[in-house]
């Protein structure tokens, strides 16, 4: 009689078991497992901040630098971010890491910051090329958290942006002030197995998801809040261009593609407002021939 007791009780837990999962089953949104392994899942960005912020921009510039830099960034204070200071609605800073940095050259780049107020320190930011996603992931965060703008671009301190033609692309020709991904977008791009931009961890697809090239792009805020808030849950990658293409991959945001940003050479087009591989005394070659004949050569 206790034996067929326990057999009813085991049958009866099976039972209430079943239906426990049957109701969990039917309350699930089937919807979250329908996107494919190319669009991963990301938790969404909060509406709003409360973190205090300065009067708000049109466009902050991220310039990606590194601590033995001073000659690129001298070079850019000197050429282009001299034009900066014709526009109220432009800021830009330099980008540092400091992880793994000397004593003696930390110490240049804090004075150099204090100089000239215009360097942004990545506290645990290592300077290698294979670490350049998290570097670049951190700079926005950290804009995201002191610099209210519409805008955000990062570049590097190899090149020449044209602040008079960029400012008349935002203000003339970008209609949308969210959800908006700007750069020389790349297409169903094959990952390198060889040389600097060599990527073995991808796994997603067979092509890199889109993703505009590093010289430069512009975010709008909306897409800086999100990687800032889920900073913490996105995957890197070797490439940070690369990177960025599969962190925005699941957002629904208009990519515009812009050849005008150049990342290769220079053709010397004077509607350029990106010419990338420049160095110092090229920059400014480059600031006199534009401010004497318009021209980027």
């Amino acid at each position: 009689m206790i034996i067929q007791i326990q057999k009813f009780l085991v049958i009866l837990m099976g039972i209430t078991a079943i239906q426990t999962l049957f109701i969990v089953l039917k309350d699930l949104n089937y919807s979250d497992f329908r996107d494919t392994i190319c669009q991963p899942k990301i938790t969404e960005l909060p509406e709003s901040s409360n973190v205090s912020k300065p009067k708000p921009y049109l466009l902050y510039i991220i310039i990606v630098s590194a601590p033995l830099n001073y000659p690129q960034r001298d070079a850019i204070r000197n050429t282009w971010g001299k034009t900066v200071s014709n526009y109220d609605s432009i800021k830009y800073s330099f980008a540092i890491g400091n992880k793994r940095v000397s004593q003696s050259d930390l110490s240049l780049v804090l004075k150099e910051r204090d100089t000239f107020g215009d360097i942004i320190m990545l506290d645990g930011v290592e300077e290698v090329y294979t670490k350049l996603s998290r570097k670049v992931l951190q700079a926005f965060t950290w804009a995201d958290k002191h610099i209210d703008a519409v805008y955000y671009l990062k570049t590097d301190d190899d090149s020449y942006v044209v602040i008079d033609n960029l400012y008349q692309v935002l203000t003339n020709e970008i209609k949308a002030s969210n959800k908006l991904l700007l750069g020389n977008v790349y297409h169903l791009s094959v990952p390198h197995t060889i040389g600097k931009w060599a990527e073995f961890g991808w796994f997603l697809c067979n092509h890199y998801l889109d993703f505009p090239t590093g010289v430069g792009y512009i975010l709008t805020q909306d897409i800086v809040k999100y990687l800032s808030y889920n900073s913490d849950k996105l995957m890197h990658y070797n490439n940070e261009d690369t990177s960025l293409g599969s962190w925005v991959a699941p957002l629904n945001i208009k990519y515009v593609h812009d050849e005008r940003i150049v990342p290769f050479g220079n053709d010397c087009n004077p509607t350029n407002w990106i010419v990338h591989y420049i160095n110092p005394t090229n920059l400014r070659q480059i600031y006199s021939t534009w401010l004497d004949y318009r021209l980027l050569c």
